[in-house]
């Protein structure tokens, strides 16, 4: 059972734990990290994997957190499934290969550190870290620098003092629904905007260009041009500025 759809990272669960990870979900969103939850109530049959699937390559990264051992239980499935696709970073969360004693869910939990592990009382980030790789050539969008502006929220990555560039700026933009951005010109960087969910259109100098997820469009340099968010949902693109911008100004 899909929860929530993935953005940044996908949590799989299964058992009593659920509860405790759809509470780090909500404290990840809190963080601007956008958290897909699934619901896995049987193992074998192991009911649309294509669900697993396809949430997975949204992000990239997925967590499996059960209160089983890691080895031949739900983290197990879930890489079988993932293994002949494209290359997913994947965390275990659960026994580490130990028989469990008796006693009460929350004394197992304890026990075994799964509640320390997604309990909403813990830091939500420490999860996802755990769960991804980073170095001084790559940066998560939860790390990126983020900015509140008319009409829009902007995740700055490349160019930013996280992840320095002389040569570009990169980033992401979520536009709320029917929103537009202010008209703005751009007098010496030319922009790239590739749209990856929502439906809308670009005016660019005059000219009306109809945006949907896979579109390209090109703001040039010194032409008046504004996004417009036309539909029910946010609208999510990357945008690349050569050379690189001053966000300050």
């Amino acid at each position: 059972m899909l929860h929530r759809s993935s953005g940044d990272v996908g949590l799989i669960a299964s058992g009593l734990i659920l509860s405790e990870v759809l509470r780090a979900a909500d404290m990840l969103a809190a963080e601007g990290i956008e958290a897909g939850v699934i619901e896995v109530h049987t193992i074998k049959p192991m009911l649309a994997p294509e669900v697993i699937e396809q949430e997975a390559r949204k992000s990239g990264t997925v967590v499996t957190i059960e209160e089983h051992n890691i080895v031949g239980g739900l983290g197990t499935v879930v890489s079988e499934i993932l293994v002949s696709g494209d290359p997913v970073r994947l965390k275990k969360l659960g026994l580490i290969d130990t028989f469990a004693e008796s006693g009460t869910p929350e004394e197992l939990q304890r026990k075994y550190h799964l509640s320390e592990r997604v309990s909403a009382k813990k830091s939500a980030r420490s999860l996802i870290e755990r769960s991804l790789s980073m170095s001084k050539y790559s940066l998560h969008k939860s790390q990126a620098q983020i900015m509140e502006m008319p009409g829009r929220t902007i995740y700055l990555m490349v160019g930013s003092d996280k992840l320095k560039s002389d040569r570009m700026s990169f980033g992401v933009t979520e536009v709320p629904p029917e929103t537009d951005m202010p008209p703005h010109t751009h007098e010496s960087e030319e922009e790239i905007v590739f749209i990856v969910e929502g439906y809308g259109e670009a005016i660019v100098g005059g000219s009306v260009e109809m945006l949907e997820p896979n579109t390209v469009v090109v703001f040039p340099v010194g032409v008046e041009h504004l996004t417009r968010n036309t539909g029910k949902n946010p609208m999510k693109f990357t945008f690349c500025f050569n050379p690189c911008r001053d966000f300050s100004k």
